[in-house]
């Protein structure tokens, strides 16, 4: 298939992912790649758009010796994710030196699609908490937190032997 040219039309068919939408529907496209064969790419962000930070790989535990040392364990602070996607610990509420620094080895192993906004990946900080082992009765915990207006992501494995 020949180039089409800018302002001009062309009766060729060719593949996409876009599905057909009957009415009524309304679509508001708020971020577009295209890449061309020639490797050539247009790209959109709309500059309301605004994306959270997602894990882009599955988030394990993988020194599971040091984890036993500590179960259960249930630990809070604050979290930053980079516009690269890494994580790091920026501060944990009352953890001994030895159980920080297992944390913090930890969660530099995890990987995220960073944060977006005006169309560009950002840095963000959020609250967490991190609950591992049998956590039953931490769950009560977590709604008096909830309840005092905290808010963050919470990081379980209830079931880790």
């Amino acid at each position: 298939m020949a180039p089409i040219a800018a302002k001009s039309s062309a009766h060729e068919r060719f593949n996409n992912v876009f599905s057909m939408l009957t009415c009524p529907t309304y679509v508001r496209v708020g971020m577009v790649l295209l890449t061309y064969d020639d490797g050539a790419q247009f790209t959109y962000a709309s500059p309301d758009l605004r994306i959270s930070a997602t894990p882009s790989e599955r988030m394990e535990i993988s020194d599971t010796e040091a984890a036993r040392h500590w179960l259960p364990v249930t630990v809070s602070g604050t979290m930053q994710i980079d516009a690269d996607g890494h994580v790091r610990i920026l501060t944990l509420d009352s953890a001994p030196d030895d159980l920080s620094a297992w944390l913090k080895n930890e969660f530099a192993r995890w990987k995220f699609t960073p944060a977006v906004a005006l169309g560009k990946p950002i840095t963000v900080q959020f609250p967490f908490m991190f609950f591992l082992g049998d956590t039953t009765h931490d769950w009560v915990q977590v709604e008096l937190i909830r309840r005092r207006g905290a808010h963050g992501p919470m990081l379980v494995w209830p079931k880790f032997d």
